[in-house]
C-alpha cells in the first residue's frame, strides 16, 4: 500500500515501501510521483564542475550540522533541478540533517529515494542512519541498519558501533549494550573510552553504580583512560544519590589522573544547585575550591552555586556570587539565576530583583 508522507508544499508525495521501490530500481528520481521534474536529464556528478560539486556538498553538510532538514532538502532539489544526479555523499548529508531532530522516519524516506535513484548506500549512509536512530533512542532501527550494512558487504566502523551503543543506552537496555560491545571486540575493533561511556551511562541512568564502576575498571584493563565524560557521569550520579564523599573522591581521582584543572561544571556538581540537599559545609568548601581554581565560570555554574547558597539560607553569599557574576563579561544572568537569588534574599528585596528578572526576560 502507498504511504502518505507529509512533506512541505510541492514536496508532498506518495512513497512506496522499500520493497516495491527496490523492485522498480530503474525509475528516475525526477519521475517519482509528486516530485518536481528536472528540466534536464540527470548528469553524473563526475560530469559537473568540481568546484560546483564541492560547494554543493559543503552547503549540504553545513545545513545538516545545524539540523536544518528542510533547507538541506531544498538544496538537494536545486541540484536535481539543475540536472545533477546526487551521489551517496549528498544523501548521507541529507540523512545527517535528520539527527538533531531525531527524525527516523524522514531519514528512512531518504534512503528509499536514494535506492530509487539507483545510488548504492555506502557505510557512511548507514552510519548516518544509525546516528539518527541513536538520537531517537531507537535501538531497533539502529540494529536494522547495522545488520543491513553487514548484509550489503560493508565493514561497520567504530563510530557506527558508538551510535548503536548510544541508542541502546537511551532506551535503557543495559544487557544488549554489553552484548553489542562484545561483538565490537570480536570484530577486532579497538574501542575507545566513548564506547565504554555508553555502557557506564546505561548503568548510571539506572543508578546501578556498582556496574558503572565495574566498567570503569574494565576500561582501564583495556588500556583506556577514563575521560571527562566518564567522571561527569559518575560524579553527577553519586552526588544525586547523596553519596557526596564518593563523589568528592572521584573528583580528586580525576584531578590526579588527568593532571589538569577540571572545568567549572564539575565543581557545580558538588556544590549542588539547590534542588538536591547539600550540607552548608559542602557548599562552602566547593564554592571556595571553585574560586581557588581560577578558571572561567559560565552562567550555568554561577546559577547552580547561587541556588546552592539559597538552599542553605545564606542570602549574603548568594548576592555575593550574583555580584561576581555581573562583573564577568562571559557570564550573563538568566531568569533562572534571578529566581534563585530571589529565593535567597526573601521578600524584603524581592521587588528590585523581580524587576531585574523581568528586564532579562
Amino acid at each position: 500500500m502507498p504511504v502518505e508522507v507529509p512533506l512541505r508544499g510541492w514536496r508532498s508525495l506518495r512513497l512506496l515501501r522499500y520493497g516495491v521501490l527496490a523492485a522498480i530500481g530503474g525509475v528516475c528520481f525526477c519521475q517519482l510521483p509528486g516530485l518536481r521534474r528536472s528540466p534536464h536529464p540527470l548528469r553524473a556528478v563526475a560530469e559537473v564542475e568540481t568546484q560546483e560539486v564541492d560547494a554543493q556538498l559543503r552547503n549540504l553538510r553545513d545545513l545538516a550540522s545545524q539540523g536544518l532538514a528542510n533547507e538541506a532538502e531544498d538544496a538537494l532539489y536545486e541540484m536535481i533541478d539543475a540536472g545533477v544526479k546526487p551521489e551517496s555523499l549528498h544523501f548521507s548529508a541529507i540523512i545527517a540533517s535528520c539527527a538533531p531532530n531525531a527524525d527516523v522516519d524522514r531519514a528512512e524516506r531518504w534512503l528509499f529515494r536514494m535506492k530509487a535513484l539507483e545510488v548504492e548506500p555506502t557505510m557512511e549512509v548507514f552510519q548516518e542512519l544509525m546516528h539518527v536512530a541513536a538520537e531517537a533512542g531507537n535501538p531497533t532501527a539502529a540494529e536494522q541498519w547495522m545488520n543491513e550494512a553487514w548484509q550489503e558487504g560493508h565493514e561497520p566502523s567504530l563510530q557506527s558501533f558508538k551510535y548503536l551503543l548510544r541508542s541502546l543506552r537511551k532506551s535503557g537496555d543495559s544487557v544488549r549494550v554489553e552484548t553489542w560491545f562484545e561483538r565490537l571486540m570480536q570484530m577486532q575493533l579497538q574501542p575507545d573510552m566513548d564506547c565504554v561511556n555508553e555502557i557506564i551511562g546505561a548503568y548510571v541512568d539506572q543508578e546501578n553504580l556498582e556496574k558503572a564502576i565495574e566498567w570503569k575498571a574494565i576500561a582501564k584493563r583495556l588500556g583506556l583512560i577514563p575521560n571527562v565524560d566518564t567522571y561527569k557521569l559518575l560524579i553527577a550520579t553519586y552526588a544525586k544519590m547523596g553519596l557526596l564523599q564518593e563523589a568528592e573522591d572521584l573528583f580528586d581521582e580525576m584531578q590526579k589522573d588527568r593532571q589538569e584543572v577540571p572545568e567549572a561544571e564539575f565543581y557545580a556538581l558538588l556544590t549542588g544547585d539547590g534542588r538536591s540537599f547539600r550540607p552548608r559545609e559542602t557548599v562552602e568548601e566547593w564554592s571556595q575550591r571553585l574560586l581557588d581554581a581560577k578558571i572561567d565560570i559560565d552562567s550555568e555554574t554561577y546559577t547552580a552555586v547561587i541556588g546552592a547558597w539559597a538552599s542553605v539560607g545564606d542570602a549574603a553569599q548568594a548576592e555575593d556570587w550574583f555580584a561576581r557574576m555581573m562583573e564577568e563579561e562571559k557570564a550573563t544572568p538568566e531568569v533562572t539565576t534571578c529566581g534563585k537569588l530571589m529565593q535567597a534574599v526573601g521578600c524584603q528585596r524581592l521587588p528590585a530583583w523581580k524587576r531585574f528578572s523581568e528586564q532579562e526576560d
